[in-house]
């Protein structure tokens, strides 16, 4: 947040950093593919209100590596959304001066920013693995954390284009049996009818 809200800047970059903050919560919780957002516009966007009261965007992904799609967002994506739309009415002039395409929901692209972020918070050389992020990672994010929640890998794989296989064999070989010590324990109680 000290980033984005840093004084001096041109109206241009404040507009990118804080686009850019939206996006990242936008692809943390629908867990697209960083062209299919980019591709994104207004009128792929479906709000709904699932059963537990909350509000969340069905998106139609009309192309993509895959076939067409509906994607189910996470509910902060209407809040990132909704900032999104305030954030045009602010900049109103610079996306006038760039010439943004006002039918898309995020007309810029942020790799550039994205990785002038994530090396100024230290987190663009990944310690671990020794290989670099990229935009790309919050894509990951998304399918990280529907696996480390317990949901299902079916959903999570059509949610995000992607096949079963992939999500098994790149997202859960660092899970381990104690993270589900307690399902694993037991067995499944029958219900009394």
């Amino acid at each position: 947040r000290e980033r984005m809200n840093e004084s001096g800047l041109s109206r241009y970059v404040e507009f990118i950093r804080k686009s850019l903050n939206r996006f990242i919560i936008f692809q943390c919780g629908t867990g697209m593919r960083p062209t299919e957002t980019e591709r994104m516009k207004w009128e792929d966007l479906e709000e709904h209100i699932n059963k537990y009261g909350e509000r969340y965007y069905e998106i139609t992904v009309p192309q993509g590596k895959t076939e067409p799609r509906l994607v189910q967002s996470k509910p902060a994506c209407v809040v990132a959304i909704k900032e999104l739309k305030k954030l045009y009415e602010e900049y109103a002039d610079v996306i006038d001066d760039k010439n943004y395409n006002r039918d898309l929901v995020f007309p810029e692209t942020f790799s550039k920013s994205n990785r002038e972020l994530l090396k100024s918070c230290e987190l663009y050389d990944d310690r671990l693995t020794g290989k670099t992020r990229n935009i790309k990672a919050y894509r990951h994010t998304y399918i990280s954390w529907g696996v480390i929640n317990g949901e299902d890998v079916y959903w999570i794989a059509k949610n995000s284009g992607n096949s079963v296989p992939v999500i098994t064999n790149n997202y859960t070989p660092f899970l381990t049996t104690k993270e589900f010590a307690d399902e694993l324990s037991t067995y499944k109680r029958k219900r009394n009818r």
